[in-house]
């Protein structure tokens, strides 16, 4: 027995003979039995000259049609399969991945400044801190009176490019009081 297409199935196979049915034996234009042998010549899409009365040209796109059903049918099958065998079971978000109290909780832990330098101030001759505001450009030179600090936490911070607790302290409040003018 020859093997059958892909695209044949019983219903199509239907479809094909009530198509025969309807239309019957007729040229390309439609005339039964014409006797003009040029209405039986057609090009398919290589230019390539055919032979074929229009139900077998209707057959031809309906197959077409078929097959790109097929094609279309087996993707969005595939692309089902890929997603279940990916899928980690997570919940979705629509509008975003943050709950408002999960938002909050978020933007309160993030820093409120990063430390871009530590260094001397070439004005008054007193250490300082090069602060950038999180989530803007703005730069702001934080004056640090170390004198209440320890003499080694002061060469640490200075040395490291870290802000010991006390120092850290100091830049944050500054920062907290230009954000709040």
């Amino acid at each position: 027995m020859a093997k059958m297409p892909k695209w044949v199935t019983p219903y199509r196979q239907k479809r094909l003979v009530e198509v025969f049915e309807a239309i019957g034996d007729r040229c390309l234009l439609g005339h039964p039995l014409c006797p003009n042998p040029s209405h039986y010549i057609t090009k398919d899409s290589k230019s390539n000259v055919k032979v074929m009365r229009l139900h077998e040209q209707i057959w031809e796109n309906l197959i077409r049609l078929w097959i790109r059903d097929d094609r279309y049918q087996r993707q969005a099958e595939w692309e089902a399969e890929r997603k279940a065998i990916h899928n980690l079971g997570e919940r979705r978000y629509r509008k975003g991945t943050f709950s408002t109290v999960a938002r909050e909780v978020f933007y309160g832990k993030q820093p409120l400044f990063y430390l871009e330098g530590i260094g001397i101030s070439g004005l008054s001759l007193k250490p300082i801190a090069k602060v950038r505001l999180a989530s803007s450009n703005l730069t702001l030179f934080v004056e640090l009176d170390l004198k209440r600090a320890s003499k080694n936490s002061r060469r640490k911070a200075l040395r490291y490019h870290k802000l010991a607790g006390l120092i850290h302290d100091k830049v944050r409040l500054a920062v907290e009081d230009y954000l709040n003018r």
